[in-house]
């Protein structure tokens, strides 16, 4: 992925105050990365794989935020970040993945754990459900072992994807392992 795609502007506001009476730098002090970006550029570079065919599965697309209701699907009322799967068929539902920000925090995090482990049900079957994390070292440090415990709780294997932003590197692992 393309870093500057998903960092945000480094223009300083400091001289401007919000309603509120916060500085702008103080504000954005803390905002570096959004999770959107994040979802858009993975989205694109996905894209630009299957096109080139550099992966295949078999016919299987990238799909962003569908929401299954309007299959009247029992109880599958979430909306993922992505699907990935073959349109108008049930075969080939490869994955489901979610971005949440480590800043977020652990409770954001065990939603979307929560939402992915809904579409592994009988009616979907997505053979993969992977959560991609995005902070800074010391973030996904402190959300390792939450996360970790909170998926092995959900009881299905879980794709964890902790992605660093100050290395651009991103850690897989598998929960349980």
């Amino acid at each position: 992925m393309d870093c500057q795609y998903c960092k945000l502007s480094k223009l300083n506001y400091e001289e401007i105050e919000s309603a509120d009476g916060i500085e702008f730098a103080e504000a954005l002090s803390e905002a570096k990365y959004l999770e959107r970006p994040f979802a858009y550029e993975f989205y694109h570079q996905f894209r630009c794989l299957l096109e080139n065919k550099t992966v295949n599965f078999g016919g299987a697309l990238i799909q962003g935020e569908v929401d299954k209701r309007y299959q009247h699907i029992p109880g599958v009322g979430d909306i993922p970040d992505f699907i990935i799967h073959l349109p108008d068929s049930s075969e080939n539902n490869h994955a489901v993945v979610e971005f949440k920000l480590a800043s977020q925090g652990i409770e954001a995090i065990s939603e979307d754990l929560d939402k992915l482990v809904g579409f592994q049900g009988p009616e979907l079957h997505y053979d993969h459900i992977v959560e991609v994390i995005i902070g800074s070292k010391e973030e996904l440090e402190r959300r390792r072992e939450p996360v970790i415990s909170k998926a092995q709780e959900l009881g299905q294997s879980i794709i964890i994807v902790e992605f660093d932003v100050m290395s651009w590197k991103a850690r897989t692992r598998i929960v349980p392992s």
